[in-house]
């Protein structure tokens, strides 16, 4: 998309006066520009600004989810955890929640803390029971379709990444 063109318009929202839902969505929408154009830092700065200007609109924990992905990406993972640890305790009942765990997973993962990496993607898996099932089976049956199922699987729903993070676990 046009990254500059949305972002000067986020950024006239924030300056028109608007209320605080509107601006904590400009600062959102503005951050997320910066982080597709690996403006990182920025990004950053912004979701630690909505963490600490708003922290009862529904930005906040969305701020949390992206900033926690950053530093995982950056390979700052204790910094990673502490942002979902700290995510997951102020918005245990987010739309967030999940993805929240799913990065506390991988930043534990990452630090090598493995009981604690299975406890946040067994969070995970039993918000989602239907995965359980799927995931059982293919315990028995993956090894020798590894494979296919590497060619089949898209990643990009949070169902999906979560699959094909125990796939890797089982085939590689």
């Amino acid at each position: 998309g046009d990254y500059q063109r949305s972002s000067k318009e986020f950024e006239k929202l924030l300056g028109n006066g608007s209320n605080d839902f509107l601006k904590s969505a400009s600062l959102l929408g503005l951050a997320q520009n910066y982080e597709k154009t690996n403006r990182l830092d920025e990004s950053q700065n912004l979701y630690d600004r909505i963490i600490r200007v708003y922290p009862d609109n529904d930005a906040a924990p969305e701020a949390y989810y992206r900033k926690a992905k950053i530093l995982s990406g950056a390979g700052k993972y204790a910094m990673a955890e502490t942002a979902a640890k700290e995510a997951i305790e102020k918005y245990p009942k987010s739309i967030f929640a999940d993805e929240l765990h799913y990065e506390l997973g991988w930043a534990y993962n990452m630090e090598g803390k493995s009981d604690e990496a299975l406890g946040a993607f067994l969070w995970v898996e039993n918000e989602y029971l239907f995965m359980l099932p799927v995931i059982r089976i293919l315990q028995g049956t993956i090894l020798p379709h590894c494979m296919v199922y590497r060619k089949i699987l898209v990643p990009g729903t949070l169902h999906m990444k979560l699959l094909l993070f125990f796939l890797w676990v089982v085939c590689w």
